[in-house]
């Protein structure tokens, strides 16, 4: 069974469900109308129809479609279903939408799973126009050879400046002493105050990823144990320190992808378990992290994971680490309240490249992530804890410009994901191809989640980061 038949068998069962479900009970929650029922089955049809046509690929799991599926699937179907099927639960994530739906806000539902209707029109509209053709004409074709001799003392370079953006931010957080003396609910916000040296050292995966590009097909099962080892490391000090999922979703999928690409051909069956791995760790960091992170957690480490057996507690531990509630809550919140009680953001959001090199300091009002007016606005007694909460492609495209953003920016991701395509093809034999590809693929599953400049700024700056590498390891023959 290939990947296009069980994307198809899925979304003709999940739409087949909520139609059981509709005519046999009835109503499974307040909002479940006719016309809400109609529209969430037109989604899926269309989710799997449109994603079937473009499956074509010989490398279909690690292609722009099968990314772009993941993310329609976990930000558009996901809560959709969830929040319809299963009304009651989630209501312990305090969001204003997720789990307390009544009948009044029927218009916003359905009028949230239209603009997913119309995203995914103009997502394949951009895609089969072939304006990603042209678009992946102006990326950087990497080296034609690499010198493995000339990336050892590369990869070395970059060891040695993260290690130096480790001291700075050590020092900028007041030193190990008084990191350890922090109470652990303020750590993140040392190293959030931090902000360039904890932005760089978010970047320390590229060692991790260039390591395995290097010792890819000559690694002893003793120094792979080793690289994992470390990867698990990296891993935990993100997720738990930095309270980024973003760097484990790089580096997993991105060695995933090169290794496919590149190593070995990886079977469905593998990424499953892969996945179903991926999800149990995340369950597992959400309870660490809570502890490590929350002050009025008082019970031991031990005592805070006891609970994630029950059914309740794992779906909310796994709907926060997938994001989807706050999500697919964001997303409502915008449409009940934009344009009428809250004015549209004109590309605010987009333009922040224009003004990032001026300094706050210099500009108090500078405008902020989408990410950040979305808590600020809709969430603001999280606002001071540094949270940020996207709202998925449709809700920062809908927060921009109405119904207008929402056609252009799936429409750009269509391109996007049609570059992607062009550009891996054009150059299929280059290993350096192959890692760059690996890189940015996983940012077209992170642009659903709808955080488009920060997607934008963390794929470019680690693109950059890796095509300077290849740049100064470039040889007339590949070696090893």
């Amino acid at each position: 069974m290939n990947g296009r038949n069980i994307l198809t068998g899925f979304g003709t069962a999940a739409a087949a469900v909520f139609l059981a479900i509709y005519i046999i009970s009835g109503r499974r929650c307040d909002v479940m109308s006719v016309p809400v029922v109609t529209a969430v089955v037109v989604l899926f049809f269309l989710s799997s129809l449109i994603l079937f046509s473009l499956w074509k690929d010989d490398n279909a799991l690690f292609s722009p479609i099968a990314m772009a599926g993941l993310g329609i699937l976990l930000y558009f179907l996901f809560p959709v279903m969830d929040l319809l099927l299963f009304p009651g639960q989630g209501k312990d994530l305090h969001l204003l939408y997720y789990g307390h739906l009544t009948g009044d806000d029927e218009p916003v539902v359905l009028k949230s799973i239209l603009l997913m209707i119309l995203g995914l029109v103009f997502f394949y509209l951009g895609y089969v126009m072939r304006l990603g053709d042209a678009l992946s004409r102006m990326y950087p074709a990497p080296p034609a050879q690499i010198s493995y001799k000339k990336l050892l003392p590369v990869m070395w370079l970059y060891l040695a400046f993260f290690a130096a953006v480790a001291l700075v931010l050590l020092h900028n957080v007041g030193g190990l002493y008084n990191l350890l003396a922090t109470p652990r609910g303020d750590r993140l916000f040392l190293f959030a105050k931090a902000r360039v040296s904890s932005f760089m050292i978010n970047y320390i995966f590229i060692i991790v990823f260039i390591v395995y590009f290097y010792h890819s097909n000559t690694m002893t099962r003793g120094s792979f144990f080793l690289f994992i080892l470390t990867l698990i490391a990296v891993i935990v000090f993100f997720n738990i320190y930095n309270a980024s999922r973003r760097n484990t979703i790089f580096i997993v999928m991105s060695l995933v992808i090169y290794h496919n690409l590149a190593v070995k051909k990886i079977s469905f069956k593998t990424v499953a378990l892969l996945t179903a791995a991926m999800l149990a760790f995340s369950i597992f960091m959400v309870s660490a992290r809570n502890y490590l992170q929350d002050p009025d957690v008082k019970v031991s480490l031990a005592d805070s994971m006891a609970d994630i057996t029950s059914s309740e507690s794992v779906h909310d531990k796994l709907a926060v680490s997938m994001d989807y509630p706050y999500v697919y809550d964001a997303l409502l919140n915008i449409i009940s309240a934009v344009p009428k009680r809250t004015p549209y953001l004109y590309g605010e959001t987009f333009l922040k490249f224009l003004y990032l090199p001026i300094p706050r300091f210099i500009w108090p009002e500078k405008p902020e992530t989408v990410t950040r007016i979305i808590v600020k606005k809709f969430y603001p007694q999280l606002y001071s804890t540094g949270m940020s909460i996207g709202a998925s492609s449709i809700g920062e495209g809908y927060f921009n410009f109405g119904a207008l953003g929402v056609a252009g920016i799936m429409f750009f991701l269509g391109i996007f994901a049609r570059s992607l395509k062009t550009y891996y093809t054009a150059n299929k034999n280059n290993k350096g191809a192959a890692l760059l590809y690996a890189a940015v693929l996983p940012g077209l599953f992170e642009y659903f989640r709808g955080y488009f400049f920060e997607t934008t700024l963390f794929y470019a700056v680690a693109a950059l980061m890796l095509s300077f590498a290849l740049f100064l390891s470039r040889g007339k023959a590949a070696e090893g």
